[in-house]
């Protein structure tokens, strides 16, 4: 049986080593001077923009919210060193290289993922994880997003196979529109409905039955 796993990138391939606001650093780094006001508006903008799938939910959000406040700053120097700071904040956990490795002879491999094209594709070079992906589909870089149903049929005429798997750690985006696109859905995380199967890292996929039950259905 020919098997496709896709992944997602934050939270399941990758997570962060810092959890304070991203808007924090990146104003600081250009003397702005930002109250939680500020930040709430920081964080609704960006969610618009990526409900929106608009290309770049960052930069386009930093845009409105620096008008809004009157800002002297380049949106586009501020956007930068935001992304820099969220790329390099990122982390695997111990054993994902030797999982993926594993898993990438007995199954093809592929990222399923919202965000803007560069930044989630300097995620996985800085952790030298791209070579392990047979494609990946970026929403900033599609006309689609999760958890929308077009994302996971595209993802399915990518890559065909007989069986489609998605790992992801969100109900919402990743588990409940793999369920009803007919993946098999794993969720990175504590154990809910409608996930076919749990892990609490991805690190656990080599030990567990995923793949083996795929090749002996």
């Amino acid at each position: 049986m020919d098997v496709t796993i896709y992944f997602d990138i934050d939270g399941t391939l990758l997570h962060r080593a810092d959890h304070d606001d991203d808007i924090t650093g990146a104003a600081d780094a250009f003397d702005l001077s930002i109250d939680e006001a500020a930040i709430s508006l920081y964080k609704g903008l960006v969610d618009q923009y990526f409900q929106r799938n608009a290309a770049d939910p960052y930069r386009q959000g930093i845009e409105h919210w620096a008008e809004h406040h009157g800002f002297d700053v380049d949106p586009e120097a501020v956007t930068e060193e935001l992304k820099r700071t969220q790329i390099e904040d990122t982390r695997t956990k111990d054993g994902l290289r030797d999982t993926l490795d594993a898993i990438d002879d007995r199954a093809t491999l592929g990222i399923l993922t919202n965000g803007a094209g560069d930044m989630q594709r300097e995620k996985l070079d800085r952790h030298d994880l791209s070579h392990f992906f047979e494609t990946a589909l970026i929403s900033g870089e599609t006309d689609s997003v999760k958890p929308r149903d077009g994302f996971f049929e595209a993802a399915k005429d990518r890559l065909p196979a007989d069986r489609h798997v998605y790992v992801g750690d969100r109900i919402g985006t990743d588990i409940v529109p793999a369920c009803e696109n007919d993946f098999l859905a794993v969720l990175v995380g504590d154990r809910s409905p409608p996930a076919d199967r749990t892990v609490e890292s991805v690190s656990q996929l080599s030990a567990g039955p995923l793949v083996e039950s795929s090749d002996s259905d």
